[in-house]
C-alpha cells in the first residue's frame, strides 16, 4: 500500500471522525474527540471559535431534544455566553444527563480554553453605569477599572458593589435571565 492509498485512509478516517459528532448511540459519545469530550483547541481560542463550538453544542443537544436558549455573551466578563434550555416534554434530569454530554463533547474544552487566552472584560456600557452607581454611593475608583477583579479590587465594600452590578446590568440588559457577579 502506497503513501496515496495511506492518504486516502486517514482522509477517511477523519470524515468518518467528523460524522460521528453527536451519536445518537448508546453512551452518545463523540468519536472524534477523546474520552471525555473534545481535546483542547490548538492555538488562541478566539469569540467566533468559541460561538462555533456552542453552535455544536445546540446541535448536539438539538439531536436530543432540547433547545439552547443562547442570550449572548456575558456583559460581567465576556468569558462565557449565558447559556438556558428549553425542553417540556423531558425531565430536569434528562436535560441535565443530555447537557453533560454535549457539553464535554463539544464546549467543555474550548470554554476552559477561552478564559485561559482570553482577559476578562467586562462590557463597556455596564462598566460605565457601575461606575456611576459607585459615584452615586460616594464610591471613587479610578477609572482604569476593566473588569470584575478590578473592581473588586477597587471597591472596599462587596455588597455596595454587587448591588451596583446586577441593578445595572438589570437596567442595561432587563432580557437576560440572570447575571452572576463574583
Amino acid at each position: 500500500m502506497g503513501p496515496r492509498w495511506a492518504r486516502r485512509l486517514v482522509l477517511v478516517a477523519l470524515l468518518l471522525g467528523g460524522l460521528a459528532g453527536c451519536s445518537s448511540q448508546p453512551g452518545g459519545a463523540d468519536r472524534s474527540a477523546p474520552a471525555g469530550g473534545e481535546a483542547r483547541p490548538t492555538g488562541k481560542v478566539t469569540d467566533a471559535v468559541y460561538e462555533a463550538a456552542v453552535g455544536r453544542f445546540a446541535e448536539c443537544l438539538a439531536a436530543e431534544g432540547i433547545e439552547l436558549l443562547n442570550e449572548g455573551w456575558d456583559p460581567v466578563d465576556h468569558e462565557k455566553m449565558m447559556l438556558r434550555y428549553s425542553a417540556p416534554a423531558k425531565s430536569a434530569n434528562e436535560v441535565g444527563k443530555v447537557t453533560k454530554k454535549c457539553r464535554a463533547a463539544h464546549l467543555d474544552a474550548v470554554a476552559d480554553a477561552y478564559t485561559q487566552d482570553n482577559a476578562s472584560l467586562m462590557a463597556p456600557d455596564l462598566m460605565t453605569a457601575v461606575r456611576g452607581c459607585l459615584a452615586e454611593k460616594g464610591i471613587e475608583i479610578s477609572g482604569k477599572e476593566r473588569n470584575p477583579e478590578d473592581l473588586l479590587r477597587a471597591v472596599p465594600g462587596e455588597d455596595e458593589l454587587r448591588t451596583c452590578v446586577h441593578a445595572s446590568a438589570g437596567r442595561l440588559y432587563p432580557e437576560l435571565s440572570a447575571v452572576v457577579f463574583p
